[in-house]
């Protein structure tokens, strides 16, 4: 257990010391979504 801790620390670290993967592994996806809700959302309004 202790060492699956240990590589999900170093995992971790990597990852907060590279601004570029932190942009695409937190920022890019919710650009995405945030795009995708725009283009594909449809404003909904009265079908009836």
């Amino acid at each position: 257990m202790t060492a699956i801790l240990a590589l999900a620390l170093k995992d971790l670290t990597l990852l907060l010391r590279n601004r570029a993967t932190l942009f695409f592994t937190f920022v890019w996806p919710l650009l995405m979504a945030i795009g995708f809700g725009l283009m594909f959302g449809g404003g909904g309004g009265d079908k009836a």
